[in-house]
Order: structure tokens, then sequence, then C-alpha cells
């Protein structure tokens, strides 16, 4: 379920702000990384053509991690641990908004672009806030179906899937 709150934490913010979601989707994977089976789940959002602010980008980049850290303090499941994992789990996301925070604050040193990215925390917490039940009812359906096309996620929240912006 935490994968599916992370993942709808971005596709929430996708749609609020102008992003097309083509799917979204939690795959569990079984693998033995030299110390036995164990099962993980990765969750991937497909969207469209990015044609908005690169802050508005960075934000629903970090919504993911922020959505996360959220139901986890809400089911009483938030520990030191349990919140390191979840902002490992988002290493993907923090490494895609890199070259975009980079673009919005230029700076040649990465620690001062991760530190950047950081920022738009609050800002992420801020925007979850307002579609907090939206995320909720879209991470409880991608967590029993495994995955959904973005009109569907779409319908869960509430919200219309903005169409691809035409390209050039």
């Amino acid at each position: 379920m935490a994968v599916a709150v992370h993942e709808a934490g971005h596709l929430v913010l996708d749609l609020r702000v102008g992003i097309h979601v083509n799917s979204v989707e939690i795959i569990p994977e079984d693998i033995d990384n030299g110390c036995g089976a164990q099962r993980v789940v990765h969750g991937v959002t497909e969207i469209g053509i990015v044609a908005v602010r690169r802050s508005q980008y960075i934000t629903m980049l970090a919504a993911g991690v922020q959505a996360d850290l959220r139901w986890l303090r809400e089911q009483g499941l938030w520990t030191p641990d349990r919140a390191w994992a979840a902002e490992m789990a988002a290493l993907d996301d923090r490494e895609k908004a890199i070259p975009v925070v980079k673009d919005l604050v230029p700076t040649d040193r990465r620690l001062e672009a991760i530190a950047t990215y950081w920022g738009f925390s609050d800002a992420a917490a801020a925007e979850l806030d307002g579609c907090w039940q939206q995320v909720k009812a879209v991470a409880t359906s991608l967590d029993s179906a495994g995955r959904l096309s973005g009109d569907e996620a779409a319908a869960i929240a509430g919200l219309a899937n903005p169409p691809e912006p035409p390209t050039e």
C-alpha cells in the first residue's frame, strides 16, 4: 500500500497541474540479492509530455515521498527506519528532479541541487493537504488492481486527465 500511496501522490499532483497520465502501476518482483529471496514492490507513473512550470514538476516529484511519509504517520507506522526507506525508494524521483532544479536555480554543485530539491518537500506536502482524500482513493484502487490507466485513475480522483500538449 505504501508504494500505491507514493504513486498516487505523484499521479494526483500530475493531474492537478496539467500533466497527462498514461498509466500508473505497482510491480511486485521476487529478487535474490545474495541474502535470500525477497519480495519487493516498485511503482511507475507513466506521464506524457511535461509542459508545466519547472517548480510544478519538481513539486510533483517530491509528492511521492511526502505522500508515503504522511500515510505512514496516519497509519501509526512511521519510524525513522521506515522514513529512511521511503526516502531511499524515492531516489529515482530525486534524480529526475536534479537536471530540472539545475535549470531553475543554476548550480554546478550536486549537493546544492539536492538541497534545493528537498526544499520542495513543504510545497509538496501542502499540495497533498488539498487532495489527500483523492490520493487515498487512487491508492486504494491501485493497491487492489495493480495497474490503472490514467483515465481510470483520474475518474477515481474525480479529476480530468489533461490532454497531451501538441508536439512540435
